[in-house]
């Protein structure tokens, strides 16, 4: 992989934290904001990043479970929402 492909995945990542992050604040559709927030910047999404963001919302059920269950004597609503927007993304992976 070339290291232009690893900074276009990492950017995808980003931007699909931020989507999910902002998503999971506001209440808004995640793909939504990752589609508004690449309009303002003149680019369309990219295609690793709307991946990222459609399997963690697909998933969200599952994951908040799995989280859940994992995270001793916590419950999802009790993690701060960056986390839970890192945990989400990772596992939609």
């Amino acid at each position: 992989m070339s290291p232009q492909g690893r900074t276009g995945r990492r950017a995808a990542r980003r931007a699909a934290l931020l989507a999910l992050y902002q998503a999971d604040l506001t209440g808004a559709d995640a793909a939504e904001l990752l589609r508004e927030a690449v309009t303002e910047e003149g680019t369309a999404p990219d295609d690793y990043a709307v991946e990222l963001v459609s399997g963690a919302t697909a998933a969200m059920p599952e994951l908040d479970a799995l989280i859940g269950e994992a995270a001793e004597d916590w419950s999802v609503g009790r993690l701060a929402a960056v986390d839970r927007a890192i945990e989400q993304g990772v596992s939609g992976q």
